[in-house]
């Protein structure tokens, strides 16, 4: 082995630099993420193999470490491969930017589903990508969760666990929920009728959603 540059060596090297990114290198004040999720390479149990690809994901929720990131991500892994004689190449991707709900459209929401009865929570904050984020970027307005953990389950799964799975009931609550918002949004809207117009297209969508999903409503 001490006449090849060991590539396998080398990744983990490189998955071990990147830990350190977010405890060293980020602000203990700021939350950021940075995870190696797949890693690739070789094909044999007695052959060093001449390339490893390494592949994984970032998530911040300001601009400041959002911009940040591709370069300690790049700097991290050419030096860390450096140590055993490897090179590595960083390919970085951007796609979607940090969700942040508008202040006003989040306390309607609250407001909205208070009124409806539902138990609200406003602190939630996740890592968890989502491109809706690029609606709020040009129009105010919220995202919020419902929970739909089954009930025999406290607690259920995660999204992408092998296991997940959800009480369908909870379609009807979040039909419930966008035709309420729409209809509030309706009474601010006042004489501006393609803005009433729209509003509307959009609570007959919700109800006929909430309608078709109570004649699959599973039975309690």
């Amino acid at each position: 082995p001490h006449e090849t540059r060991d590539t396998v060596v080398g990744a983990a090297q490189v998955v071990l630099a990147l830990q350190t990114l977010v405890s060293r290198r980020i602000s203990p004040l700021e939350a950021a993420v940075v995870s190696v999720t797949s890693i690739h390479g070789g094909s044999a149990f007695n052959i060093i193999p001449d390339r490893v690809k390494l592949s994984g994901t970032c998530r911040s929720f300001d601009r400041y470490t959002a911009e940040r990131l591709p370069g300690l991500v790049e700097a991290a892994a050419t030096a860390a491969a450096a140590t055993v004689g490897c090179a590595a190449t960083t390919t970085y991707h951007r796609t979607n930017g940090a969700l942040v709900n508008d202040a006003g459209e989040a306390e309607r929401c609250a407001r909205v589903a208070r009124r409806l009865g539902l138990a609200v929570s406003d602190g939630c904050r996740t890592m968890g990508g989502e491109d809706f984020c690029e609606f709020l970027d040009r129009v105010p307005g919220s995202f919020a969760f419902v929970g739909s953990a089954p009930l025999d389950r406290p607690g259920g799964s995660a999204h992408h666990a092998p296991d997940f799975d959800f009480d369908e009931r909870a379609l009807d609550v979040a039909a419930d929920l966008l035709a309420a918002v729409a209809r509030d949004v309706l009474s601010d809207a006042g004489s501006d009728e393609n803005a009433v117009a729209d509003a509307r297209e959009g609570v007959n969508a919700a109800e006929a959603a909430a309608a078709s999903s109570l004649s699959r409503r599973v039975p309690s």
